[in-house]
């Protein structure tokens, strides 16, 4: 038989025992599905910030066309392009060229009122080529009158030099000083409309010149004699 135990032998062994508690299964598992909860939330917080910053990046900013004012052909493609003023941008530097296709649908009423006043964009085609036409009809030969210019300096020749027209030699010939008797060929003789007597000189030399009367009888009496006698008529009585 044993020994009996006694009370100071249960006490000592009693301070021995670590004594744990016993964990409930229920509470385990309901703190584990807490803390999966709110790593889910957290997770899913994330995601939804995530997708709404890119929602935000992927829409793009929507320009208006608040106005068109004016438009050309661009002679690199033969394209017909308007000068655009963007609604909310008010620096000349903000407009931009956009081609027709660009504001078909996206700006129709501006642009119907745009092709009102100006005309059609078949007009407008027809008009840009008419003007490219006179420019290029309008344009001198390239080098024709510099080039004879230079030659004709070239030779030494001074434009004064050369042979004058017929026009400026008409111009530029006077009547010989002194007597013109034996240089006049014809005589002619009229009224001016102050009533005055002007006389019509043909020279020797193909020129004709106009004078007053009392000139032609100094320089030439004795043609204008002629003259006079040549339109006397005797009759006999």
């Amino acid at each position: 038989m044993p020994p009996a135990i006694s009370d100071d032998d249960m006490s000592d062994g009693s301070n021995d025992l670590d004594v744990v508690p016993r964990r409930d299964k229920k509470a385990a598992h309901s703190d584990d599905e807490d803390d999966e909860d709110d790593f889910k939330e957290a997770t899913n917080g994330a995601a939804v910030e995530e997708e709404e910053e890119e929602g935000d990046e992927g829409e793009e900013e929507e320009y208006v066309v608040e106005n068109i004012l004016s438009h050309r052909i661009d002679e690199s493609d033969g394209k017909l392009r308007f000068e655009v003023k963007w609604e909310g941008f008010e620096k000349k530097s903000d407009r931009t060229w956009e081609p027709l296709e660009n504001l078909q649908g996206s700006a129709d009423e501006i642009l119907d009122e745009y092709l009102q006043e100006h005309g059609t964009v078949a007009e407008l085609y027809e008009s840009f080529s008419k003007a490219t036409k006179t420019k290029k009809r309008g344009r001198p030969s390239a080098g024709a009158t510099p080039g004879s210019t230079k030659k004709s300096r070239k030779n030494g020749d001074h434009p004064l030099d050369s042979e004058p027209p017929e026009s400026r030699k008409a111009v530029a010939w006077k009547p010989p000083s002194g007597s013109w008797e034996d240089q006049i060929d014809t005589v002619d003789m009229t009224r001016n409309d102050k009533g005055e007597l002007i006389v019509w000189l043909g020279w020797k030399n193909g020129e004709k010149s106009q004078h007053k009367a009392q000139q032609a009888y100094t320089r030439a009496p004795q043609k204008m004699l002629k003259f006079y006698e040549s339109k006397i008529n005797f009759t006999s009585s």
